[in-house]
């Protein structure tokens, strides 16, 4: 848990939730999921661009530091854990084509 809130310590809302299955949508599968949040509060998320064009979005996490390490790793392995599970979402295609790409 230590490195989890290190990891996301820029997020500023942090909350509990259930998680549901698709196959069962009334029983929750886990309960009490931990989930970091980014709000559009400019002041207690100063990285917050606020509605942005794709290519601006890749920019910043391509060149995003945080202290467990290079942000753009981290979206990688977010696209690869989802693809592992056979969730293949187009934003998150995109988004790492774009960050892979040279600026």
């Amino acid at each position: 848990m230590e490195y989890l809130e290190r990891r996301e310590c820029e997020y500023d809302l942090k909350a509990s939730v259930d998680f549901y299955r698709e196959d069962d949508p009334l029983k929750p599968a886990v309960t009490g999921c931990l989930v970091f949040t980014s709000t559009p509060c400019k002041i207690s998320n100063k990285y917050y661009l606020g509605p942005a064009p794709l290519e601006d979005m890749a920019s910043q996490i391509a060149t995003a530091t945080g202290p467990c390490g290079n942000n753009r790793d981290y979206l990688f392995k977010l696209e690869k854990a989802l693809a592992d599970i056979g969730k293949r979402f187009f934003f998150f295609i995109l988004l790492s084509f774009y960050t892979n790409s040279p600026h």
